[in-house]
């Protein structure tokens, strides 16, 4: 059957009609918004207009027991087959994404439904009013797509639809699928939400790499790698060589170390020379003071470096 709006074939108010003298003093149907006037008895042959303080009501072929309150549906609309069109109320408005995930910068389908006092539903897209904020960047009024911006964190973001003055929501989650691409901290080398964490939203210069806002001796990029404050000069790594354990191996302590990083020891003889890896190992948990160790170490002169680096 088709559906009309409040402006269709039939045209109405939703207002209950108490005190509504119908121009054909026959029976009503009702719902909690509008009534249905009785279509003129007998008239099976042609149409008719039916009015009342609040409704005007353009009707077909008669019916006589079309308007009778036991054609009330369970949802509390009356089933007409003597109208043109179907009257309705939006009960609820519903929103539905599968998975309710959106990685950012990329898109996901959104669907808008309205629930009907009949318990029909109706399809909102392009019908509904989307509002949405950031990291959601838009919505495509007509398909329902919507787009995500970029995020220096997983993210959760309201999404609304409304339609005939209901509104439904739904929660999206904003995944921050690239660590290093949000706003002015992107592609610098420094996960965006180690710099919001201790420099807040972009821009700000003490997040650059090589900014030492603590002064400590250690740039971001050091601080970030191996696991310490930047904005605190008593937290810094320490690479210290403690000596032969025995003979030919030399020991060097690392004051931390950290998941996530790989720690490579290299060696040198003269400084010319290129360095070369000695040993390499990645941490399972946190650890202080951890010992490594170059077991050929040569009982001359010797320089050694520390590298980490995030895989």
């Amino acid at each position: 059957m088709k559906r009309c709006a409040f402006t269709a074939a039939i045209f109405f108010t939703c207002a209950a009609l108490a005190g509504v003298a119908p121009a054909f003093a026959q029976s009503t149907s009702t719902s909690a918004n509008f009534a249905l006037l009785h279509a003129p008895p007998g008239d099976s042959v042609g149409g008719g207009r039916m009015t009342g303080a609040t409704v005007v009501a353009d009707v077909s072929i008669g019916d006589p027991a079309s308007g009778l309150v036991s054609n009330v549906t369970g949802g509390g609309v009356q089933a007409k087959c003597n109208f043109v069109g179907q009257l309705y109320d939006v009960a609820s408005v519903s929103i539905a994404a599968s998975p309710a995930t959106i990685n950012e910068g990329g898109t996901r389908q959104l669907t808008a439904t309205a629930t009907l006092d009949d318990a029909t539903t109706l399809a909102l897209n392009g019908l509904a009013a989307w509002d949405y904020s950031p990291p959601i960047t838009f919505i495509d009024t007509n398909s329902g797509v919507a787009t995500a911006g970029a995020v220096f964190q997983n993210m959760q973001t309201q999404i609304l639809a409304s339609y005939r003055g209901v509104t439904g929501n739904i929660q999206l989650n904003v995944l921050n699928v690239n660590p290093d691409n949000f706003g002015a901290y992107a592609s610098d080398g420094l996960d965006d939400d180690w710099q919001v964490l201790y420099f807040g939203q972009p821009p700000n210069a003490n997040a650059a790499p090589t900014a030492d806002p603590d002064g400590d001796g250690r740039d971001n990029r050091l601080e970030f790698l191996s696991g310490f404050l930047p904005t605190d000069p008593e937290s810094a790594f320490q690479f210290t060589i403690s000596g032969f354990s025995s003979p030919g191996v030399m020991d060097f302590n690392l004051n931390k170390v950290i998941p996530g990083r790989t720690y490579t020891l290299k060696e040198s003889s003269n400084l010319i020379a290129p360095f070369v890896t000695v040993s390499d190992f990645s941490a399972s948990t946190e650890e202080t003071d951890k010992l490594i160790q170059d077991p050929s170490a040569p009982s001359g002169r010797n320089f050694y470096i520390i590298e980490i680096s995030k895989p």
